[in-house]
């Protein structure tokens, strides 16, 4: 009972006269509970198994809170059994035997209630849960939990899979086509070695009440019926591994197509691929105010997603492109032939975009510059690890006077530069170009002395632009009230650290 003694203050409070305090012993409180209503006792006992887990290697009898509570007495026994609310909220760290014991209590016990489940399986020690005996074939634990669990997918409420590993699993398939009630699902399933047929399939149009979907790993989309997820407003489309199949520009493309009233779209497509048989019409998401768009490597699958869509209500846009698959000379070669289709997309939406993220380790300048051009609204810019920047975009980003000049971004508020490198040097003895410097605290002043200046705040973090601090016109910026924050570059802090510590050494 300790475990639960911060609900003795509950008691106490509700019913002082039942027992004076001075005479209270073990055995008068729970004489006391006997009193407390039942609806009141199901209150509390929702709040002990707010934060409840079913961890893998564990017991169910001693890991599950509502089963303690069940054993304190016959009347709180009485109380838990009746109630199948108190089952009906399963979150799994890890599957063994005793887990899916635990499990099926939890199932049978929440009767016909909505469920909500979870299940997490950590990458290192996933395979052990996810690998077939090979002696008698007998599936695996993941499966027989899985199996119970895709058994009540018509009482899902909200399902949470994470276990994105790699699996040899030629014969699975599972397929969620009666999901009535489900609103939230977040699906990051095992991947196939083979890359052979998708393992999970998930027909969209049984899902009528979805509202946010994350989609990660072998799966198949398909709709039996025409529908509309009109309720969706939250969508996440990933892959992780170039050979990965799902999802395709075409499989998101479909996805969008269904969901009108979409406002927020995180998508990583894995090719740009467009099958015939889903030749699917422009779209228009006319409700849409976040975006991030990425690739791991395929820095063409983000200008084919784009190509398609119109944005009118684009507040926030995200590219990223954070991983480098080709020598160095190509992809500064494929860069600068691909220019991801971004200037279009704000021509023709006309959005009131306020901030942009370029995460990228190569760009090609000019294509960056020509991009901010059409963005004369635009209130925050960050970049991060851009390798191929040189001056000539801070140069670019200089504010002018003089009339009938084009300024680039002239209302911007905030600018982040995250471990950006402008203009690599070929002489390792160079620690930095001295024009970048120059260039970079002409750009600050020409935003900041004007009479009615909008920046508000710069920030570097592993640059060597974090120079600047040692600027006196940066100094004087930041002493009117310019927002200034500077990181010094890591490896410096690193050899800094060395040195104090051989100091303290001798």
């Amino acid at each position: 009972m300790s475990l639960y003694s911060n609900r003795t203050f509950l008691v106490d409070s509700t019913y002082p006269g039942l027992v004076p305090r001075k005479q209270r012993t073990p055995f008068s409180w729970l004489m006391m509970q006997s009193f407390i209503p039942d609806d009141v006792l199901v209150h509390i006992f929702n709040q002990c198994i707010m934060n409840d887990r079913l961890w893998g290697d564990v017991d169910f009898r001693s890991a599950s809170t509502v089963q303690v509570l069940a054993s304190v007495c016959r009347h709180w026994r009485e109380v838990a059994l009746s109630n199948p609310l108190l089952w009906a909220s399963i979150v799994m760290l890890g599957v063994s035997k005793q887990s899916v014991a635990g499990l099926d209590v939890c199932l049978r016990r929440s009767q016909d209630v909505p469920l909500t489940i979870g299940l997490c399986l950590k990458p290192e020690t996933a395979q052990k849960y996810l690998e077939r005996d090979p002696r008698t074939g007998k599936p695996s634990v993941f499966e027989c939990a899985l199996g119970s669990m895709v058994a009540q997918q018509r009482r899902w409420l909200l399902f949470a899979m994470v276990c994105n590993v790699f699996v040899d699993a030629p014969d699975w398939k599972w397929i969620l086509d009666d999901l009535p009630l489900l609103e939230n699902l977040v699906f990051k399933a095992p991947i196939d070695r083979r890359y052979g047929q998708p393992t999970f399939h998930l027909d969209l149009s049984k899902a009528p009440r979805l509202t946010l979907l994350d989609l990660h790993g072998d799966i198949r989309l398909f709709s039996s019926t025409p529908c509309v997820l009109e309720h969706l407003t939250n969508l996440q489309l990933e892959h992780t591994h170039p050979p990965q199949c799902f999802p395709s520009v075409s499989d998101c493309l479909f996805l969008l197509s269904m969901a009108p009233n979409l406002e927020r779209l995180h998508v990583y497509p894995s090719c740009s691929r467009l099958p015939s048989e889903r030749n699917l019409p422009h779209l228009v998401l006319p409700k849409l105010h976040w975006m991030e768009v990425g690739s791991h490597g395929a820095r063409s699958v983000i200008g084919a997603l784009i190509a398609e869509l119109t944005l009118p209500a684009l507040k926030e846009l995200r590219i990223v492109n954070d991983a480098v698959r080709m020598p160095w000379r190509d992809e500064m070669r494929v860069s600068r032939s691909t220019n991801y289709g971004i200037p279009e997309l704000l021509a023709r939406s006309r959005p009131p975009l306020r901030s942009f993220t370029m995460y990228s380790i190569v760009e090609h300048e000019p294509h960056l510059i020509a991009t901010l051009q059409h963005m004369p609204g635009l209130k925050e810019l960050t970049l991060s690890s851009c390798c191929t920047l040189s001056h000539r975009l801070l140069m670019a980003l200089e504010l002018h006077s003089q009339p009938g000049t084009i300024n680039l971004c002239p209302v911007l508020e905030r600018i982040y530069l995250r471990r950006c490198v402008f203009n690599r040097v070929k002489d390792e003895s160079i620690m930095y170009d001295p024009r970048v410097i120059e260039a970079a605290a002409q750009m600050i002043t020409s935003r900041w002395d004007i009479p009615e200046p909008t920046l508000k705040l710069v920030k570097t973090k592993y640059s060597h632009i974090s120079l600047l601090q040692k600027d006196w016109r940066i100094v004087r910026c930041g002493a009117e009230g310019l927002g200034l924050e500077f990181e010094e570059d890591e490896l410096e802090e690193d050899e800094s650290d060395e040195s104090e510590s051989d100091e303290s050494e001798e």
